[in-house]
């Protein structure tokens, strides 16, 4: 169910995951090398060479920080790194490190093949934290130097400005607390009950924010105002109470909560009732 999740938010792992300074011959630090294109990358005019660790593979001309970091799926000399399991050992001097425990991610399968002279490499465009490579020793990461706690990743999302950058930040999957983590553009809307109990909104706030999900649930469904997930809820600056229709599971996202059964305001501020105004901005 992870894995699924994290492909479908766009498991594009970035600093500080791949921003690890080590590489397999001190070269600089790499991302997970992957090719968000459904076909083949070129290789920019490299010529194919062996690759004593994997025959099967050429010699990849890596772009910047894409090859030789722990995660990256190549080494630094631009060869596709072998991928292993139970039944597939490493050679001597690497280990088997499994990218979802950092993180991480890769497609099902990649290879690369070398044509004329040129080496490319492609795959399917999907996610699969299952995925496991073989690594120097040296560079085995500990997981707390990749993955950051959940309070770090809510600063990182609360910092990104734009809803396309929000889209694009890295996911990451906490092993330890089976937590999957990604930043989501959310809409915030202030609202207040005036006289009559008149509902009154002010201007929209739009914010990058965390999702989390884990196999126990609390994914970042969209609550309403009848039965269903809670509402998240929060006051901002100026004490107003802003409430947004998605919700989730991090204590960092929201203050409370606003919950509805059968139309019904069961828990929450009495503004949050103005989430079932019709005139509530959608």
């Amino acid at each position: 169910m992870l894995g699924m999740l994290l492909a479908a938010v766009g498991c594009v792992v970035s600093e500080p995951v791949g921003g690890v300074a080590d590489t397999d011959a001190g070269g600089g630090s790499s991302e997970t090398g992957l090719d968000e294109s459904d076909g083949p990358g070129q290789s920019d005019g490299a010529e194919a060479d062996v690759c004593a660790d994997n025959p099967a593979s050429c010699q990849y001309a890596c772009g910047d920080d894409e090859c030789g970091g722990p995660l990256s799926q190549y080494d630094d000399d631009g060869c596709l790194r072998t991928r292993c399991d139970d039944s597939q050992a490493c050679p001597d001097g690497r280990s088997c490190i499994r990218l979802g425990d950092y993180g991480a991610c890769a497609p099902t399968n990649w290879s690369c093949d070398e044509s004329d002279g040129m080496c490319s490499c492609g795959g399917p465009k999907d996610c699969f934290e299952g995925a496991s490579v073989c690594i120097p020793d040296a560079l085995v990461p500990e997981l707390a130097e990749l993955v950051p706690t959940v309070e770090e990743f809510a600063q990182m999302c609360g910092a990104v400005t734009s809803q396309a950058a929000c889209g694009e930040a890295p996911s990451f999957y906490d092993a330890e607390q089976d937590l999957s983590m990604w930043c989501t553009w959310r809409t915030w809307v202030p609202v207040a009950l005036g006289a009559g109990d008149v509902c009154e909104f002010g201007g929209v706030v739009e914010q990058c924010g965390i999702a989390t999900a884990s196999e126990a649930g609390c994914g970042d469904a969209f609550a309403s105002c009848d039965t269903g997930p809670p509402a998240l809820a929060r006051t901002n600056e100026a004490g107003q109470l802003e409430v947004s229709t998605a919700s989730g599971c991090s204590d960092f996202e929201a203050e409370a909560y606003c919950s509805f059964s059968g139309g019904e305001l069961v828990e929450g501020d009495p503004a949050c009732i103005c989430l079932c105004d019709p005139a509530f901005p959608t």
